[in-house]
């Protein structure tokens, strides 16, 4: 199945000019495979300036606490491919989606619940069977 509609996602974890021209050419170059691919880009989720590595303390629903990567961005992409309004997905590298084991992992259970095409620029981020997820998981 070839996806009509993919979300895009662009990260970078420190932008010092405050410029996102990071993200832009991010963005421009998943663009660009995009059109190669012949998918439509429904959504670009922009995560300027956002650490996927950091970790921060929240509190869970049972009241324990843990450390967490905070990433909206992230998060809305997951609800994306869940709920059936993308199909599929692009970003630059996989180091760009993911940094931290437990953000890798939530991706790769919905890419097989949704069977959603992951792409990358770099092509560095491949989902489509169990030596990429096990090449994916040894480079995080």
């Amino acid at each position: 199945m070839k996806p009509v509609r993919a979300a895009i996602l662009v990260r970078i974890s420190d932008d010092r000019a405050g410029d996102a021209a990071g993200v832009g050419r991010q963005e421009k170059d998943a663009r660009a495979l995009a059109d190669r691919l012949g998918w439509q880009v429904s959504e670009v989720i922009i995560e300027n300036d956002v650490s996927a590595f950091k970790r921060r303390t929240v509190t869970l629903p049972d009241g324990s606490t843990a450390l967490r990567v905070l990433r909206p961005g992230f998060r809305r992409l997951l609800e994306l491919l869940t709920l059936g309004q993308v199909d599929g997905m692009i970003a630059y590298d996989l180091d760009r989606v993911a940094r931290d084991p437990r953000d890798l992992e939530d991706l790769i259970d919905v890419v097989e619940q949704t069977r959603a095409p992951v792409e990358s620029v770099s092509g560095s981020l491949r989902l489509a069977n169990d030596s990429d997820i096990t090449m994916a998981r040894v480079m995080v």
